[in-house]
């Protein structure tokens, strides 16, 4: 399972990873709402941390960024990021799932964004 990507480069090493050995263990990659009200709470800053890591850095502006954004705004930019992500590595060969997370609580908002991620692509049986 990934932690809570918000950023895309899990894809670099899932492929670097595909490259060099014929393994496909399965990938959950995990997901996340990001509401409005990370801009007072910063719930991510407390739970992606690693001090000095300009990768966790950078995760870390993507949502404090994010959530100062309105929400249809907030919502594309989830939405970019998973397609990013899964058109990074849908065709690598790995059995893929996804775990959408709502660190809030599950909201209409959160649900609609869900929704269009699922859009773009969805787990099949």
């Amino acid at each position: 399972m990934t932690q809570l990507l918000f950023s895309d480069a899990i894809v670099g090493f899932l492929k670097e990873f595909a490259r060099t050995t014929p393994h496909r263990p399965d990938v959950l990659l995990s997901f996340g709402f990001i509401p409005g009200v990370e801009r007072s709470k910063k719930l991510i800053q407390w739970l992606i941390q690693d001090p000095g890591n300009p990768a966790v850095a950078a995760e870390q502006e993507f949502v404090a960024r994010t959530a100062e954004l309105g929400f249809q705004q907030r919502k594309q930019a989830v939405v970019d990021l998973y397609k990013r992500v899964i058109d990074g590595v849908h065709d690598l060969g790995f059995p893929l799932s996804v775990h959408l997370e709502a660190p809030y609580g599950y909201n209409e908002p959160a649900f609609e964004t869900f929704a269009a991620l699922l859009e773009h692509w969805e787990p099949q049986p």
